[in-house]
């Protein structure tokens, strides 16, 4: 029998391109341009090299007036840290109902458990949603008022702000992550779309010095 493995490679996680030096990266980018603009995002990305070498090879380029460019902006919703870290291990009120037991618990009890976030944003969210509920007394108790969470609705609607798909969360709720949960943060940035400048050429034209060096 073959006993050979395969190899599996996951489709949402491409194959890394082999990096380009920097004679390369110049060389593929002004044929590029030679064929019609180039967005410098777009071309960071299928050249597998950070957005800032891009700019950094257009700028050296534009002194030359090989090229030209004209800078857009851009945003997009992003997930802060600690948003990031309830998207593996849930949000603060569904981490509230987990460490809460079937037969309830003394609020001290609960607090020892778990974070300060838990503790207090995810207490107070968990109660708003009616999965817990606090009973008053000498020694305060935490109880389930539900036997399971259908949904963890806020860990659903932050991985898709990760997924850039945050245009499927209603307006009300994406309002509510940004502004109160401060969960979701607007993240803004400048691409440039690069044309051929007045003395473009495909290469740099040597300078006398570089031609001396060479004889």
């Amino acid at each position: 029998a073959n006993t050979r493995r395969r190899a599996i490679v996951s489709p949402a996680q491409p194959r890394a391109l082999p990096a380009m030096d920097d004679a390369a990266l110049e060389k593929a980018l002004l044929l590029a341009v030679s064929q019609g603009d180039v967005h410098s995002d777009a071309f960071a990305e299928t050249s597998g090299v950070d957005h800032k070498k891009v700019i950094g090879l257009m700028k050296s380029l534009e002194a030359s007036a090989l090229v030209r460019s004209t800078a857009e902006d851009r945003s997009a919703l992003a997930l802060t840290p600690e948003a990031e870290t309830y998207v593996v291990e849930g949000s603060p009120e569904a981490q509230a109902f987990a460490a809460v037991p079937a037969e309830g618990c003394s609020l001290a009890d609960f607090k020892q458990k778990v974070s300060k976030a838990v503790s207090e944003v995810g207490f107070k969210q968990a109660m708003q949603s009616k999965w817990l509920g606090m009973v008053k007394g000498a020694e305060p108790r935490v109880e389930r008022k539900v036997d399971a969470v259908a949904e963890d609705t806020c860990q659903v609607q932050l991985a898709l702000v990760k997924s850039g798909r945050a245009s499927e969360i209603p307006a009300k709720d994406l309002d509510l992550l940004v502004k109160k949960r401060k969960l979701v943060k607007q993240d803004t940035w400048k691409v440039y779309v690069v044309s051929k400048g007045a003395s473009f050429a495909l290469e740099r034209k040597k300078q006398p010095a570089d031609l001396t060096r060479e004889m």
